[in-house]
């Protein structure tokens, strides 16, 4: 939880000091905390179905939009009910960390966020692409 807490607050203080209202800077955040969870949560559930059922991966990607929509609906809830609900404290405890690390300048924070999310981007793809060449067919 400490890195989805790292990458929420990342994102958060990143968008705080391009001027965001405080609402539209958290929901941000944890809407692109949501999104990182969500491809992980696709990329460790392929290989882990890859490599013990591949058929039950098969299938599930013969409804491929589905799989996709739940997993991210899953992931974007789940951040979301933690920061709304669970952990109210949890990105003022991670700024202060920030900020007492000398971490809270605005270029390191969008390098950053912007590395974090692109690698995920990058990583899923390169995983899809290793499921499609073991013969899983996308619909």
């Amino acid at each position: 939880m400490y890195m989805i807490d790292w990458i929420t607050c990342c994102c958060y203080m990143m968008l705080r000091k391009f001027h965001y209202a405080d609402w539209d800077a958290k929901s941000s955040a944890i809407v692109n905390s949501g999104v990182v969870v969500g491809i992980w949560l696709i990329i460790i559930s392929n290989l882990f179905l890859l490599s013990f059922s591949p058929d039950s991966l098969q299938r599930i990607y013969d409804y491929g939009k589905i799989y996709y929509v739940g997993a991210f609906a899953i992931a974007i809830c789940g951040v979301s009910l933690r920061y709304y609900y669970l952990r109210k404290d949890a990105i003022p405890l991670m700024e202060a960390v920030f900020k007492s690390k000398g971490w809270d300048k605005g270029w390191l924070l969008f390098v950053a966020s912007a590395v974090i999310l692109v690698g995920s981007i990058v990583i899923g793809f390169f995983v899809a692409q290793y499921v499609k060449s073991q013969g899983i067919v996308f619909g």
